[in-house]
């Protein structure tokens, strides 16, 4: 598994010393990183997808600050694991409420950014199950699987009914079904649109017909 790892920072050299460290890390332990770059907080608040798993986010910059930049990325994104680098130790209380998960002080030491990098991969390596990667015209999305309501099939397309919306993804209900395998949720209901509508079943469930939503599979 290759992790997506942000790197938010205004300095060029602090950038590359990240960088440099991700890289390391990399040779040492056999983890597989991909890097996504950014000079200030706006470029990665910007159309925003959650498809990070990690975010290392300077606090001091220019355009969207640091702190700014966390608290808009957290309405859209609950999961991502987000590291501050700062030179300023007193904005470290401020983290807890967007939930960091650590802080670095600037000059960073590798030995400290190689042990936060760690607890990373292995937080993510925990509740990888939980979480389903799937593709879309905007590029990958990270779906919480117990977000998912339902799924449909309309057109050899997979409409994946969530709590926050649709999503529509190509692929077949033989590959859905081997990426959900690994999840601890239970199993997720799949119809086709065409011939089963979404109020007839929540009429269902209103009336008690179905205890679960998870525990139906109807395919027509």
């Amino acid at each position: 598994m290759k992790y997506k790892i942000a790197i938010v920072e205004d300095d060029k050299d602090c950038s590359k010393l990240i960088a440099d460290y991700v890289e390391s890390y990399s040779k040492e332990s056999g983890e597989k990183f991909e890097l996504y770059f950014f000079d200030d907080g706006d470029g990665i608040a910007e159309k925003y997808k959650p498809i990070y798993d990690v975010i290392f986010l300077d606090i001091q910059m220019k355009l969207l600050d640091g702190m700014a930049t966390a608290e808009y990325i957290r309405k859209l994104d609950d999961d991502v694991i987000i590291i501050f680098i700062t030179n300023m130790s007193q904005y470290a209380i401020k983290g807890y409420s967007v939930e960091a998960l650590s802080f670095l002080l600037k000059p960073v030491p590798y030995f400290a950014f190689s042990q936060e990098l760690r607890k990373c991969v292995e937080k993510l390596k925990r509740k990888k199950d939980d979480f389903l990667l799937v593709s879309t015209t905007g590029g990958n999305l990270r779906i919480r699987v117990a977000d998912i309501l339902f799924i449909e099939i309309l057109n050899h397309k997979l409409i994946i009914n969530t709590r926050n919306g649709e999503i529509f993804t190509s692929g077949t209900i033989k590959d859905m079904e081997k990426k959900l395998s690994g999840s601890n949720q239970q199993q997720i209901a799949v119809y086709r649109r065409k011939h089963f509508r979404v109020e007839v079943l929540y009429e269902l469930l209103e009336k008690s017909f179905i205890s679960n939503l998870y525990s139906i599979q109807l395919i027509f």
